[in-house]
């Protein structure tokens, strides 16, 4: 439950289709080079880096992905945002950039190393790192104006790298050496080795949410969990021995992942239990990005990007019990269908940053004027909230 919500689905607006549809939907970002990492900065703004310095944008949630200009030919793996305009992207060369417009323009910075970096994790709008090869670990206390190192001696290529703060974060990679998956600590003075994952030598990302709670991921579908920023670990049940490539922790229950085959895995209750998703492709997925517990992005080899709009299934149900919700708000022909059991409970159409839009009755709302991006139907009933999450794609 998030902010006093009772119910939570989402429907996508396929003025394409004329219906609506459910579940990871393709879309269409224009570039057919393999796309590395994903990260939004809200419902509409949306970037994807990848193989040949490409750099793909949406401002609408995806319904329309345009290339941006990087500037480099050099393949790129790494992407993060702090806002709507500030955001730095990592690749092989190595290769820093660095924007403050959204990616409208994007400049060099200097690494100071000369190692390929895989990955980047910003705690605050100034204090950032990169790693990579070779042991590589930087970091920036200045928004990337420099770059320095900040551990040596260490061996391993360190694929995956998150931050909770401008003091804490965390590296995990492959030291084949010792045939372990290192993962390193930054307690905001030093690094220092925290835990191995010893099933397998190829950690492959990890991310951290409030609360200091991880996930680590890496090759034959190992999975690891600490409750604690690291202090113990310990294995979770993946349900699959194939890659993980990228992960994406919400909260202390909620976490996804994808992999190899087009694996997208999800846990709802910390990762006691692991369940699979429908992504409709084959394709390797190496990125996810979740905006909440229901609406994200994916992305992965051949340009692929997917979008989930959450309406596979309900989260939560009204509590007068009137059952699951079905059928949901639809779309036909750019008209919102809302089903009448809703009303006449009152229903507003509510902009992200929670501006009314307009009132909505049952049967058809005509949003033809509507500019694309995420909407809001909200449902008051009895003082208490249930929304409908959807995009409106054209």
């Amino acid at each position: 439950m998030k902010n006093g919500t009772i119910l939570m689905t989402t429907v996508l607006l396929a003025a394409f289709a004329g219906m609506a549809a459910a579940g990871w939907l393709p879309q269409t970002s224009g570039v057919n080079s393999t796309l590395y990492d994903i990260e939004c900065s809200g419902p509409n703004q949306v970037w994807a880096v990848g193989a040949g310095g490409r750099i793909v944008h949406t401002t609408d949630a995806g319904a329309h992905w345009a290339e941006q200009t990087s500037g480099t030919g050099s393949d790129l793996y790494g992407v993060d945002f702090v806002d709507s305009l500030n955001g730095w992207a990592t690749g092989s060369g190595p290769v820093i950039l660095h924007t403050t417009n959204g990616g409208a323009a994007w400049s060099p910075q200097s690494a100071g190393v000369s190692d390929d970096l895989m990955d980047v994790a910003f705690g605050s709008a100034t204090r950032g790192w990169c790693s990579g090869v070779n042991g590589a670990i930087i970091g920036t206390t200045n928004g990337g104006a420099t770059w320095a190192r900040e551990i040596s001696g260490i061996w391993g290529w360190y694929w995956g790298i998150t931050a909770g703060s401008a003091t804490e974060a965390w590296t995990v990679g492959g030291d084949w050496f010792n045939h372990v998956s290192p993962i390193y600590h930054y307690n905001g003075s030093s690094w220092s080795k925290q835990y191995d994952i010893t099933r397998n030598q190829n950690g492959q990302d990890i991310s951290v949410t409030a609360g200091n709670i991880l996930w680590a991921i890496a090759d034959s579908g190992t999975i690891s969990h600490s409750t604690n920023g690291g202090t113990s670990w310990t294995t979770q049940n993946s349900g699959t021995t194939v890659m993980l490539s990228g992960v994406n922790a919400l909260s202390a229950n909620y976490c996804w992942i994808v992999g190899a085959g087009g694996l997208i895995l999800r846990t709802a209750n910390g990762g006691a239990g692991w369940v699979s998703d429908t992504s409709g492709v084959t394709n390797d997925l190496f990125g996810i990005v979740m905006l909440d517990s229901t609406v994200g992005w994916a992305c992965g080899a051949g340009g692929k990007i997917l979008y989930r709009n959450g309406a596979q299934g309900i989260e939560e149900t009204m509590s007068d019990k009137r059952g699951a919700m079905s059928p949901v708000p639809t779309m036909v022909r750019n008209r919102l269908m809302l089903p009448a059991f809703l009303l006449p409970a009152p229903c507003s159409l509510l902009a992200p940053n929670g501006r009314k839009v307009m009132e909505l009755r049952a049967g058809a709302n005509d949003v033809r004027g509507l500019v694309p991006g995420a909407y809001v139907v909200a449902v008051s009933e009895h003082g208490r909230l249930g929304t409908f999450r959807f995009v409106k794609v054209d």
